[in-house]
């Protein structure tokens, strides 16, 4: 198959509405923004795997001889820690190619649902014998496909904003993009006939990257040599050079060589040869290509399996911990245990009260042993962070995160009694930062007093804070506005609030029963105003892209240049 004959498959798809992914743990819509994508997540569900929600699950860290071989982030840790209400994780070391179960990120982009579950379907390399290189190379086949999805097949018929239709946005973060992605057979006709030119674009991309990719290493494989490929802002080779510098002690660590004798069938969950893993690339490549989906029969049962996988090296990690004699010996006998039921689970189901009794008592052994473990791990350790599977999550996170995210807002309440029902709601597994869902929880769930001083803060503290190009070129104009643009700082907002709330997060004395705010982001943080009425003219009309009269609006123009919120860019 050719690109040209992907797009006309595709084509042909764009009336098919697919469903059954809401058991996913990550809002269904967002796999099903492009014909690809979609497909993907079919083959995924299949294969038992799906998302934790990573506010609600119990990260454990790696003991030093674990750790990567290079510091990998200012944090200098190997878990993910809050920061002002983002969850951030470190550089090389925030995901795992091994991984049964994919991050469901609630304030990344929807591209990276299908991108980290698309990891899962293509497997990874280990072997008890494997050179440094050959971890390389099967860092670098492990992903490949998932970025030639990211992108070109997940932009086929994929719907973005007239400034990014056919192009690749690599870092850049587009709003309008955002909002504009639905699901694709909510394309209009119009829309499909667009579009189409462009997944032709992205397809011959795709293939084009494929190739080139692949190429390079099978050349690797043979050679036992580096093959760079030069792509602009694209470099596999350095990406799998970070992966093996992140993971190479926690590959070759006792744990995991545990893990894949207890709980992993070489050709079914990874591959112990290279050449093997090639071909494996070579498989899921042609499926994507024909669109041959398998029967969701076996889905759950699979699921079970890899939550035994996934609580089995959450346990032998633990286990390097503690090289206690006694320790290993209690605990061995109920990991072997959990180990017999991902057995079973390959060729028939076991009740989800059987897994449920071997995952406690598994759990149970820990908690008995709890003062040889840091108390941190021990905390974490059962909060697999399952939306779709009862209990097993931790709360203490999300209200670490709350914290992180609001201050003056959240003094006056007990975070501890809302949590539970903050997490089981709706609105705690939207897209969108956690603060900005604590507050649209709170409109219906707090004070009326409460919620509004949340709205308010949520409000001044949400991104972006940074305006570069102000802060770089902005100036006051001369006499005469002469050549340059005029425009709001790229960070404004607006919004009414009620007086007394503004006076009791902000400390101000308004009287008047309701004010209108504008705030911009600074260098020295957020700066916030009181609308004046002069100011809502001028301020409209910027909106609009008129330039104002200098002269008869010097004064409210000097005003607002100068506290940053209008900024003035001569050429």
């Amino acid at each position: 198959m050719d690109a040209e004959q992907l797009v006309e498959r595709l084509e042909q798809r764009l009336d098919c509405v697919v469903d059954g992914l809401d058991d996913m743990g990550a809002p269904s819509e967002q796999l099903v923004l492009s014909p690809c994508s979609a497909e993907l997540a079919l083959r995924a569900r299949a294969d038992g795997r799906a998302f934790y929600h990573d506010e609600i699950r119990g990260f454990l860290a790696v003991p030093p001889s674990l750790a990567p071989e290079l510091m990998v982030w200012e944090e200098n840790g190997t878990v993910p820690v809050w920061n002002d209400g983002i969850l951030e994780a470190p550089k090389y070391f925030s995901f795992f190619m091994d991984t049964v179960f994919s991050p469901y990120t609630p304030n990344h982009r929807k591209k990276w649902r299908i991108h980290e579950i698309m990891h899962t379907l293509c497997r990874f390399y280990w072997n008890p014998r494997m050179s440094r290189f050959s971890c390389y190379v099967g860092s670098r086949l492990s992903e490949l496909l998932p970025v030639v999805h990211w992108y070109g097949l997940d932009e086929m018929f994929r719907n973005r904003c007239p400034k990014h239709q056919g192009a690749r946005l690599y870092r850049e973060y587009c709003p309008d993009c955002e909002r504009l992605a639905k699901p694709y057979w909510m394309l209009s006709e119009e829309q499909r006939k667009e579009l189409k030119p462009f997944a032709l674009q992205h397809a011959h991309h795709a293939f084009q990257h494929y190739n080139s990719e692949m190429k390079a290493c099978l050349q690797e494989i043979e050679s036992g040599q580096r093959v760079v490929v030069h792509r602009p802002k694209l470099d596999a080779s350095s990406d799998a050079v970070g992966y093996l510098r992140g993971h190479w002690n926690r590959l070759t660590a006792w744990s995991f060589g545990q893990f894949v004798e207890l709980f992993m069938v070489d050709g079914a969950d990874y591959s112990s040869d290279l050449h093997d893993f090639y071909q494996h690339q070579e498989r899921v490549w042609s499926d994507i290509l024909e669109g041959i989906l398998p029967t969701q029969d076996d889905a759950l049962r699979k699921r079970k399996l890899r939550i035994v996988q996934d609580v089995g090296y959450r346990a032998l990690t633990m286990l390097e911990w503690c090289a206690d004699e006694d320790l290993e010996q209690a605990i061995m006998p109920a990991v072997e245990d959990l180990s017999q039921i991902g057995v079973d689970l390959r060729s028939a189901d076991v009740s989800q009260q059987e897994l449920r009794q071997s995952i406690d008592q598994l759990f149970g052994i820990f908690g008995a042993f709890k003062d040889r473990f840091p108390e941190r791990l021990i905390e974490a350790m059962p909060c697999l962070g399952y939306p779709w599977f009862e209990g097993y999550k931790t709360e203490t996170f999300v209200e670490e995160g709350l914290n992180s995210a609001l201050h003056e807002s959240i003094q006056n309440i007990i975070l501890s009694e809302h949590t539970g029902r903050f997490i089981q709601s709706d609105v705690f597994g939207e897209s969108r930062p956690l603060r900005e869902r604590f507050s649209k929880w709170a409109q219906h769930e707090l004070s009326h007093e409460t919620s509004e001083q949340i709205r308010l803060e949520t409000w001044l503290r949400a991104t972006p804070h940074v305006d570069e190009e102000a802060e770089l070129f902005a100036a006051l104009p001369d006499a005469q506005w002469g050549k340059g643009k005029l425009r709001l700082h790229k960070t404004f907002r607006e919004d009414r609030f009620p007086s007394e709330t503004v006076n009791q997060v902000l400390g101000w004395n308004l009287e008047q029963e309701e004010s209108k705010l504008i705030a911009i982001w600074s260098s020295e943080g957020p700066q916030v105003f009181q609308m004046e009425s002069e100011h809502a003219h001028l301020l409209e009309l910027v909106r609009k892209g008129d330039l104002p009269d200098l002269e008869q609006y010097r004064e409210d123009l000097d005003s607002l240049l100068s506290v940053g919120v209008l900024v003035w860019l001569p050429i």
